[in-house]
């Protein structure tokens, strides 16, 4: 019996609605699989198993699973984004853990031959391009960093506002909430359009929003500006840019 593994992995100054939104569609995509031909283990993954992750809207996680405890070649590894100091750091050095981890999974399933998923959704996007992952694929991230995710020379970053972008075993998507869409579309690669569709009924997600100012494209000018100002996209560009030179 195979198990598809799933592994999302956490940080200090991630986003809490990045890992919770597809941590729900992945949940729901274990729990129907139960019993199944093709059972799923989601793992919550950090540096250290009991270890507490905060959020950047300051939320407390416990790290399920460590570098060192999870399974040696995962189905999917899911990258959330996140903003602050500390990501920034992690962002800056890659000498940290996290860096070492993604590459020996990707080098895992490269030997082993395996198919393997990697993705990000937000800023995610950036952790995988300064680990290398991104080169020669063409990729996604919040509208506001996409000018930061181009600084990477060898990453194409798609036009628009993708919500999502699927480029052969890289899954990347936009800004914080698409992770729910993204992860539905994981789930579709996984075990097929019916599955998928499910899930969504099942999380009833069928957004109606108040307002339609979700990207650029359609926000207004004064909602837009107020949002770049807020946002400070500027700031990380700046440190992004510096580091590297």
């Amino acid at each position: 019996m195979k198990t598809t593994n799933i592994g999302i992995v956490i940080y200090d100054d991630f986003d809490a609605l990045d890992v919770a939104g597809p941590n729900q569609v992945f949940y729901f995509l274990q729990s129907s699989s139960s019993g199944g031909p093709q059972p799923v283990a989601l793992h919550l993954i950090g540096r250290k198993k009991g270890e507490k992750c905060r959020s950047l809207e300051g939320l407390t996680w416990l790290v399920e699973t460590g570098y060192k405890d999870a399974p040696d070649c995962l189905d999917v590894i899911f990258i959330p984004g996140g903003f602050g100091k500390k990501f920034q750091a992690l962002l800056k050095n890659t000498d940290d853990p996290f860096y070492a981890f993604l590459k020996s999974q990707v080098a895992s399933a490269k030997k082993a031959k395996k198919p393997q998923l990697i993705c990000s959704v937000c800023v995610g996007a950036l952790l995988l391009a300064r680990a290398g992952l991104l080169d020669g694929y063409t990729v996604t991230t919040h509208w506001a960093f996409k000018n930061i995710l181009s600084l990477f020379p060898k990453v194409i970053v798609a036009p628009g506002y993708p919500r999502y972008v699927i480029d052969r075993n890289r899954v990347t998507g936009g800004g914080i909430s698409s992770g729910i869409d993204e992860a539905l579309a994981i789930v579709e690669i996984l075990r097929g359009a019916e599955v998928s569709r499910q899930i969504q009924l099942s999380i009833q997600y069928a957004p109606n929003p108040p307002h339609q100012s979700g990207d650029p494209s359609v926000a207004s000018a004064a909602t837009l500006h107020t949002v770049s100002v807020q946002i400070g996209a500027t700031e990380l560009y700046d440190a992004v840019s510096e580091f590297l030179k």
